[in-house]
């Protein structure tokens, strides 16, 4: 009897091993076309009305994020009580600070950037 339970134990453990990898991705698969086949597919009326939604909602929120952003430029610039100018570019800024700062007529100030950081504590 003893020998009959290490038969079934040597059984037992071997079913329990995993199935080489091949037939595993043939196992993934069949289950994969098994799901599908339960998957309630949508009609060509129902996939035309979804896409016409999403362009819909597309156009509106760039429409309203559009207006958002001219809204608030236009307050700041009310604000600020001038136009709204863009950052200079990295060539313009002076990178030696012995290199003197021209004043907006392009006139050279004889100021150095680091003129304006004296007396001030970091």
């Amino acid at each position: 009897m003893a020998k009959d339970t290490n038969k079934k134990a040597k059984t037992a453990s071997k079913s329990s091993k995993k199935p080489n990898p091949i037939a595993r991705l043939f196992q993934y698969f069949h289950d994969v076309r098994v799901e599908l086949k339960r998957v309630t597919w949508p009609t060509r009326k129902e996939v035309l009305n979804y896409c016409v939604v999403v362009v819909v909602t597309l156009v509106f929120f760039a429409l309203f994020t559009t207006l958002i952003d001219m809204g608030s430029t236009e307050v700041i610039t009310f604000m600020g009580g001038g136009k709204v100018e863009a950052a200079a570019p990295v060539e313009d800024i002076p990178v030696d600070s012995t290199e003197a700062t021209p004043n907006a007529d392009g006139a050279d100030t004889g100021e150095t950037p680091g003129d304006a950081l004296e007396g001030v504590d970091f």
